[in-house]
């Protein structure tokens, strides 16, 4: 087939496996968003809690239905448990001035005198909710550490049980219906140390508008949220969330639940952020984001910020399967509209484990994503597919920044990638551009590591000069990245981020050769 033959027949569509996917979860996504019944007690109370009263007695004595109102300012010491209530009405625990706080408006520490505050006085969880309990809203709160707390601390909040001694070991057994709005979820100072702001062993639980901050501990793994025994839905939405080694992981350790995949995830216009000064302390710095177990996963609109070698390489985010219980997966994933800013490495996917004998990374689609990577040194990656795949797809993306690698791909032994896809991408293609181990570069890389592919209406600018391996037909090699201004991708759109995202168009795969 002549070239311009061939790039008409990329050209014609993206593909129908990441068309479908995403249609997918666009469906499953209307269907599964975590559910606010309006149900309503006609002998509702309002129970008040005032500074020096017994909080947990309140929550003992609500039922379905109620509202138990803290004073604002006032702080309530103690290990408090949202004990297992009838009835399908949810019962809201507020501060006495939570109106004050707009209702859809992200708090931060300025938040705090117009919120009541939990404290944990030892280094067992402020708040928990235990196998079976559901339907509980919290608004404005904060949840700390006391003055009684010396040194570090676990878990802030902890929704669901996730060891083996413990009771959640079926699905019914998950808290549900929990909804964390307009908190503050922090460590006392900067010399306490938290190892997880709230853990999401549960299921119908919604994160929204909230700001967790401080989590680090010296050589322990952190997180601002990570749950690997939960079911979903989760929603967590318009949140500041700051940890220094992952800043949300779902996954990482076996769950109790059999066969369970947390799934049916939505994270959504959030801020994902490390300290700077965090940096070269001992902290555990991993990434921002990664997935080790999960199903139904939308990620948009984000902003991750700061990301450096340390107890890793510097990733923003890794979708990294694990065999801990032996059915993990991560499959059917949009990552897009998102923005990516300080990071020494971009976008990692691994798709199998060690002795794995199938492919668990499944219909991964990154698009509309600005990656700005810093020069936190050599080596740089904007993309790296690891071990094997099916249906991965980066469409108009945009990098900048020092990168050396701009696609690095590698496979397990018997393994390839299928139904990859990379189009209409915008990035320097760094000294070593499309990369595969071993060291084989452009269309031979393709070839090697993946069984059906498709490259086309990608700007891979700056390029160095001297002879170069063949790549595939219909992309662009621009001197630098003012020389990619008016290029158009394989769909007739402008290369990189699109200004507002269409639904997508089936792309051609190419056969290895």
């Amino acid at each position: 087939m002549k070239q311009q033959e061939v790039k008409k027949a990329l050209i014609a569509s993206l593909s129908v496996a990441a068309a479908l996917a995403l249609v997918y979860l666009g469906y499953t996504f209307a269907q599964h968003q975590v559910a606010r019944p309006r149900v309503v007690n006609p002998g509702a109370k309002t129970i008040t809690v005032r500074p020096g009263d017994n909080l947990q007695r309140a929550l003992d004595a609500a039922a379905s239905g109620d509202e138990v109102v803290l004073s604002s300012g006032a702080t309530y010491t103690g290990n408090f448990v949202l004990p297992v209530k009838a009835g399908d009405a949810f019962i809201t625990v507020r501060s006495a001035r939570c109106g004050e706080l707009p209702e859809g408006v992200r708090v931060s520490p300025d938040s705090a005198p117009l919120m009541a505050r939990l404290a944990t006085p030892n280094v067992s969880p402020v708040l928990r909710a235990p196998a079976g309990s559901h339907h509980w809203r919290l608004r404005c709160l904060e949840f700390t550490q006391g003055a009684a707390m010396k040194g570090e601390g676990y878990n802030l909040i902890q929704l669901g049980e996730g060891a083996s001694q413990e009771n959640q070991k079926t699905l019914d057994d998950a808290p549900h219906h929990l909804e964390f709005d307009r908190v503050l979820v922090r460590a006392r100072d900067d010399q306490t140390a938290v190892q997880r702001g709230i853990t999401l062993n549960s299921a119908s639980t919604s994160v929204t508008n909230s700001h967790i901050s401080g989590i680090k501990w010296a050589g322990v793994e952190t997180q601002a949220l990570g749950g690997w025994n939960g079911p979903g839905p989760f929603l967590i939405e318009n949140n500041y969330l700051e940890a220094a080694s992952i800043n949300i992981l779902f996954g990482g350790a076996a769950p109790t639940i059999p066969n369970l995949v947390p799934s049916d995830i939505v994270i959504r216009n959030n801020t994902l952020y490390k300290r700077p000064e965090w940096r070269g302390r001992g902290y555990a710095l991993k990434n921002l984001f990664e997935l080790k177990n999960a199903r139904r996963v939308r990620v948009t609109g984000n902003v991750m910020e700061n990301s450096w070698a340390d107890a890793q390489t510097g990733w923003a985010v890794i979708f990294n399967t694990f065999r801990d219980a032996g059915w993990e997966v991560v499959e059917d994933v949009t990552f897009s509209g998102n923005v990516i800013r300080n990071v020494t490495n971009g976008v990692n996917l691994r798709g199998l484990d060690t002795g794995d004998t199938r492919v668990r990374l499944r219909r991964v689609a990154v698009s509309d994503n600005l990656i700005e990577l810093g020069a936190h040194g050599a080596g740089a990656r904007a993309f790296q597919v690891l071990n094997g795949s099916e249906g991965v797809s980066f469409d108009h993306n945009t990098v900048r920044g020092a990168v050396s690698i701009a696609l690095s791909l590698d496979t397990a032994e018997g393994f390839r990638h299928a139904d990859l896809s990379f189009t209409n991408n915008l990035l320097p293609h760094g000294e070593y551009g499309v990369f595969g181990n071993g060291g084989a570069i452009g269309t031979a890389a393709l070839n090697r590591f993946a069984s059906a592919w498709a490259f086309v209406g990608n700007a891979l600018y700056a390029r160095p000069s001297g002879a170069w391996p063949p790549y595939p037909p219909g992309n662009f090699f621009p001197g630098d990245e003012a020389g990619t201004a008016g290029l158009k991708g394989a769909d007739g759109l402008p290369v990189g981020v699109r200004a507002q995202t269409p639904a997508p168009a089936p792309t051609a795969r190419r056969k290895a050769d």
